[in-house]
């Protein structure tokens, strides 16, 4: 299913996926993250945001119907990544409320969480609704040392920063002195 689905993507059959996406319940998500990134890449495309938005309730469905299973759970987690980083509100949503087994403060290859990409990306929408669940962890670090608050700030989104710091994230003077004024100052 999955092949046909690229090939009509690559032959821009948008209408044929989007009537796969619609009716089908047996594709794996594994599948699903492929087209998934291929549509993420030119998102500012009608026609992907409309396949993109296909994708998002095929998960829904593939999610009530719990066909997933523990290798699904590695697409998810790509997903989840991909969401915060390019600012995807209805895949974290989705993500956050239908799978309970989603970690929120997993971590990539390179130790950013979803909240440290979305901070790293000038995200707000992503920042404000992973600042109110309560299973975030707002400080933790990546394997660079920085955590969410800290790479918005490198980044120059001062405009984060004061979210982030009116969410409860913090710097610690201890381990950064000259980026806790920094900050403070925002």
């Amino acid at each position: 299913m999955i092949n046909n689905l690229i090939v009509l993507y690559e032959n821009e059959d948008f209408k044929t996926i989007k009537e796969n996406l619609s009716h089908a319940i047996d594709i794996k998500i594994q599948h699903i993250y492929e087209l998934y990134k291929k549509c993420i890449n030119k998102r500012n495309n009608k026609e992907n945001r409309n396949i993109l938005y296909k994708i998002h309730r095929y998960i829904i469905r593939y999610m009530e119907e719990e066909k997933y299973d523990e290798d699904d759970q590695i697409y998810f987690n790509k997903i989840w990544f991909d969401s915060a980083k390019y600012g995807l509100n209805n895949f974290i949503d989705i993500l956050l409320e239908c799978y309970e087994e989603i970690d929120p403060n997993i971590r990539n290859r390179n130790g950013n969480t979803a909240y440290i990409m979305a901070a790293q990306n000038n995200r707000r929408f992503i920042i404000e609704r992973l600042s109110v669940d309560s299973r975030i962890q707002k400080n933790l670090k990546n394997k660079r040392g920085y955590s969410a608050l800290e790479i918005a700030f490198i980044s120059g989104h001062d405009n984060l920063v004061k979210i982030l710091k009116n969410n409860g994230a913090k710097v610690n003077f201890f381990t950064s002195p000259i980026l806790w004024y920094k900050i403070l100052k925002i």
